[in-house]
């Protein structure tokens, strides 16, 4: 009997199993190292007549495939420099050899990021394998895929995220969006969100890479696919359009959970860092769990359209009643058989809320006075049938003959100064009940002519040394109009 050991597993073979069956046992059985290679090489990866190849710039990534399924396979420096593509703070997002493939993703997902050339080596992950390639092919892996790879079928389930983090190493990206609203100079809103994309050019493997994500992970994915030109890559060049599988906020979090379920997987420790910054994020509680809050959602609707009242809701459900109001936005409006007889049971308290209404107080006095809200006030109130007659601003009655008064001096060509300070109303408010009075009447009373009659009366009261404001009240005209006419009269009678 023989022990083999690659990676983290250790295999019996008797003494007559080749090298080769010892080797391939990890492809051959499935294990979820072999899965996540063939997700990388799927993607990021060239399969030739004799042998797979990997291209990266993360040289440890690929020594850690090497030592834990190929170590027949070499890992040697290819080229002296690669095209990046790098954030305004610096931050690389995404590095190629392939400058097209970057711009791509530039003007896809990026473009407040910039495509440059780094002096930073690329590696190669190759050997001639002709097993390894037929191995693949049973996959769909095979020689110029990009415009026909499709999702693999005979994929273990228990190990289809294994093949999606391949997937997303090889040619995907995680990312950290910092949202900033600024008011001047001050940050008045600042929150982080993440996001996941996978570009390929075979549409028909990201949608049933969707398909496969969705079916794994319970509750709702934000999960879409987008069709952007290219301009024509080496990527794509037959048709110039790139298609990317795009996963946002609370989705990306859950599928990194998904993805990141172990801390020994084999994986590329550039976006796994940035898997668990994200992981950081989310551990704060002031973020609500998203699949709850949708819950929570569905249930305040669902007893809105039981006919139930939004303050019966928010006790069952032990919320405020402003957060249920919010959840059933857009509900029809339903006629509530079921309330709460006050939010304070104090039956005294609700007695003194009838009988204030039985005064013809409103509902927003009632509250003032009291301290219940004004909705839990109309629950107990709404059977009683009578005039509002005091409010807020006062009495009923005597607020309408205020207006009736600034509505007949309005017509009487008062204007608004003048009115404000007789009637002892605020300028707002004279401004707002004017709005009853036509613009033709309200023009005529701000720009009313001065005859001569009116000015004879405003020397003569000067002459009797009358003050200017009482002039102004007795002439009905403002005190602007009544100085204007005094410093005429002076500079006459200094003449003369």
């Amino acid at each position: 009997m023989v022990l083999f050991v690659l990676g983290d597993d250790t295999v019996e073979f008797d003494d007559k199993a080749t090298e080769n069956m010892r080797k391939f046992h990890f492809f051959e059985s499935l294990h979820p190292d072999a899965m996540y290679f063939l997700g990388a090489t799927a993607t990021d990866g060239n399969v030739y007549e004799d042998r797979p190849k990997l291209d990266q710039v993360n040289e440890p990534w690929l020594l850690a495939i090497q030592s834990r399924l190929w170590p027949e396979a070499t890992v040697r420096k290819t080229a002296e420099q690669v095209w990046v593509l790098e954030k305004k703070d610096g931050e690389i997002i995404e590095s190629s050899s392939n400058r097209n493939y970057l711009e791509s993703i530039q003007a896809t997902l990026a473009p407040g990021c910039r495509v440059r050339r780094e002096r930073q080596a690329l590696y190669t992950l190759q050997r001639r394998e002709t097993k390894l390639v037929a191995w693949l092919s049973q996959f769909g892996v095979v020689p110029n895929k990009s415009h026909i790879l499709k999702f693999p079928k005979n994929i273990p389930v228990e190990h289809i995220r294994d093949f999606v983090r391949g997937v997303i190493d090889g040619d995907g990206s995680i990312w950290i969006h910092n949202y900033r609203q600024v008011k001047g100079k001050e940050t008045v809103y600042e929150y982080q969100y993440p996001g996941i994309a996978v570009y390929s050019a075979s549409k028909p493997f990201l949608e049933e890479l969707k398909i496969a994500i969705e079916s794994q992970i319970e509750g709702e994915l934000t999960i879409s696919i987008l069709e952007k030109e290219s301009g024509g890559t080496n990527l794509v060049p037959e048709t110039g359009i790139v298609h990317v599988l795009r996963i946002g906020s609370w989705s990306a979090y859950k599928v990194l959970r998904w993805l990141y379920y172990s801390p020994d997987l084999l994986c590329l420790e550039r976006k796994r860092l940035v898997a668990e910054q994200i992981f950081a994020i989310y551990a704060d509680p002031s973020k609500r769990d998203v699949d709850s809050v949708r819950q929570e959602i569905a249930e305040a609707r669902e007893l809105r359209l039981l006919r139930m009242s939004y303050g019966f809701i928010a006790q069952a459900m032990e919320i405020s009643r402003g957060r249920v109001k919010n959840h059933c936005k857009g509900l029809p409006q339903v006629d509530v058989t079921q309330f709460l007889p006050g939010r304070r049971t104090d039956p005294q308290l609700i007695a003194v809320c009838r009988e204030l209404r039985e005064r013809g107080w409103s509902l927003y006095l009632i509250s003032d006075e009291i301290g219940i809200h004004h909705a839990t006030i109309y629950d107990n109130v709404k059977d009683i049938d009578v005039e509002t007659i005091v409010t807020r601003s006062g009495d009923v009655a005597e607020r309408q003959n205020g207006i009736d008064l600034i509505i007949d001096l309005a017509y009487k060509g008062w204007s608004l100064s003048m009115i404000v300070k007789e009637t002892g109303f605020s300028k707002d408010k004279v401004k707002y009940w004017l709005k009853r009075v036509p613009e033709r009447v309200r023009s005529e009373g701000s720009r009313k002519e001065v005859t001569s009659d009116i000015v004879t009366q405003i020397e003569q009261l000067y002459e009797q040394k009358v003050p200017r404001k009482e002039i102004a009240a007795a002439v009905h005209r403002s005190e602007a109009t009544v100085k204007k006419y005094i410093r005429h009269y002076r500079k006459r009678k200094a003449k003369s």
